[in-house]
């Protein structure tokens, strides 16, 4: 009995701190302070961003987040001090905290736009719409002008790089330049017509419509004229109004003392965040991407001498040697064997791109007449036959076979009848001047009033090609009366049948040419090609040496 007794004691004894363990967390859960902009006031910062807080307490369980609003005075203590382990601002204050204090982006900012989100944003020139007397940049000098604050980037800084590019100096130009704080602000005392025109976000009149704060109609805004892009950022990818270059959104960044392993869980968290997540509806917001390149709104700071890089003006080249000399060294040598390479590149393509025009030359063209041959031939014939069925007019089609070139092939070899192809395709050119335009081809009319009768000859929209052995093929566009066309059969013929020059022996070939027109006697190439045939063999078996057009009775 006594060792039963000893034994449950015992066992007691070992259960009864576990039950006290596991009645207990295992684990405290430890504070973690996301700093957020207040650039709208502390109470819309509270309201709007405390679910995200609440959002990654859920999702990153052993950790429990909270807002604190800070506004733009106390942005550098806030992360100097390390007071927030993570911080919310705009993207100009980011890269002075980046520079500064080590901070990192972890994740961009995905605002809301209607059903889509943009992670890019931009500054607005304001101004009431019946202001009559503000309508370009340059109507705001001597104005009363108003922006959120010196340091807010959608708020001031991007409205002040584009004023001074547009030749408005902010300093000497405004009757009077005063922040008043919030972006709201800023659309409240133009409205009120304490000023006259102002800089703030380019959602924010949005924000203040859905809010019922403003009609939108009673705000104008002022764009200017100057294509406005950022480095790899271009115009399209941000479908919206603005009067400034378009820069990255806020980012989500850690302080430098912020555990990686923290970060991570954050940065995945956010990037994980459905646009339907009572977090993301709060602040407005479609979610977070990927972070950004942050180098545009580093650009912007450098263009102004502002933040890390107001001391650039004082800064001497040789100093810029003893420092990094290094590094320019090594810059110097890469771009170097960039350039070389590049230029070996494009010496490449050069080359690639003249073999390959080569190429499809040879796979269009007739390698010993150099006409196109009769595949290209009917690409041009089928484009002509689809323009001429929408606008209703005809086009004659020429089937050219020569008279007696059988017989000088025979006798004087097939390098002779060769030469009397090349010569005959340089005649018909004369006629069908799509290839010689630069040429006086008037030389082979007898006359002025010839040329006149000829109506059509002389346009390069008509076509020659070789159709193979002693054939060729021609197709006349824009003919209005058959007259003419009769003309420019009767040219070839004349042409062709003028003795031709071989090695000083003189002989002489015909043509025998059969025409058919789209879209009485054919609907396509093929069609027109068989027609055409009909009607020059009519020509060779009633004589040859003339031309002849199609006829039904023909099939």
């Amino acid at each position: 009995m006594k060792n039963v007794i000893k034994l449950q004691f015992r066992a007691f004894s070992f259960i009864f701190p576990l039950l006290f363990i596991f009645s207990c967390p295992l684990v405290a859960s430890e504070d973690v302070t996301i700093g957020v902009l207040a650039n709208r006031g502390r109470e819309n910062a509270l309201t709007s961003w405390q679910p995200l807080a609440d959002y990654l307490s859920r999702e990153i369980p052993d950790h429990i987040f909270k807002i604190q609003p800070i506004d733009f005075k106390e942005v550098f203590d806030v992360a100097r001090d390390g007071k927030v382990d993570f911080i919310l601002v705009n993207s100009g204050l980011y890269v002075q905290l980046e520079y500064n204090y080590g901070v990192r982006p972890i994740a961009t900012l995905r605002a809301r736009h209607g059903d889509s989100g943009i992670s890019l944003f931009a500054g607005l020139i304001i101004t009431r719409a019946d202001r009559t007397d503000i309508r370009s940049f340059s109507d705001l000098k001597g104005k009363h002008f108003m922006a959120v604050d010196p340091d807010s980037l959608g708020g001031w800084l991007m409205a002040k790089r584009e004023l001074m590019i547009q030749g408005i100096d902010p300093d000497r130009d405004f009757a009077t330049l005063d922040f008043v704080g919030t972006h709201d602000g800023v659309v409240k005392e133009i409205l009120s017509g304490k000023v006259d025109a102002g800089a703030v976000r380019f959602d924010t009149l949005g924000h203040m419509v859905e809010e019922h704060l403003i009609d939108l109609g009673t705000i104008r805004v002022i764009q200017g004229d100057r294509p406005k892009s950022n480095l790899n950022i271009i115009e399209k990818e941000f479908p919206f109004p603005h009067s400034t270059d378009i820069y990255p959104e806020w980012p989500m960044a850690k302080l430098l003392g912020t555990p990686d392993n923290l970060a991570t869980k954050v940065a995945i968290a956010l990037l994980k965040m459905s646009s339907q997540e009572e977090a993301a509806k709060r602040a407005n917001i479609m979610g977070w991407d990927i972070a950004r390149n942050y180098q545009p709104v580093h650009e912007l700071y450098r263009e102004l001498r502002l933040g890390p890089y107001r001391v650039i003006k004082n800064l001497r080249a040789i100093d810029v040697w003893q420092n990094y000399w290094p590094i320019i060294m090594s810059a110097s040598a890469f771009l170097s064997i960039l350039c070389i390479m590049l230029f070996i590149l494009l010496h490449l393509r050069g080359r690639l791109v003249k073999a390959n025009k080569e190429i499809t030359h040879m796979a269009m063209h007739d390698p010993l007449t150099l006409l196109p041959n009769r595949r290209m031939f009917r690409f041009l014939a089928e484009s002509a036959f689809a323009q001429a069925k929408r606008e209703g007019w005809l086009v004659f089609f020429f089937l050219i076979d020569l008279d007696g070139f059988k017989a000088v092939n025979d006798t004087y070899g097939h390098e002779s009848g060769d030469e009397v192809l090349r010569q005959v395709s340089r005649r018909l050119r004369y006629v069908m001047p799509n290839f010689n335009s630069n040429k006086d081809i008037t030389q082979n009319f007898s006359s002025i009033e010839e040329r006149k009768n000829a109506d059509g000859s002389f346009r390069a929209e008509d076509h020659i090609a070789r159709h193979g052995g002693d054939e060729f093929l021609s197709l006349l566009i824009h003919v209005t009366q058959k007259v003419h066309a009769e003309a420019i059969a009767q040219r070839i013929i004349d042409t062709i049948q003028n003795p031709i020059d071989i090695g000083g022996t003189q002989v002489s070939v015909g043509a025998s040419i059969g025409i058919s027109v789209f879209p009485n006697d054919g609907e396509n190439f093929e069609e027109l090609a068989r027609t055409a045939d009909l009607a020059m063999y009519d020509v060779k078996n009633s004589g040859k040496g003339t031309y002849k057009f199609y006829r039904k009775d023909l099939d």
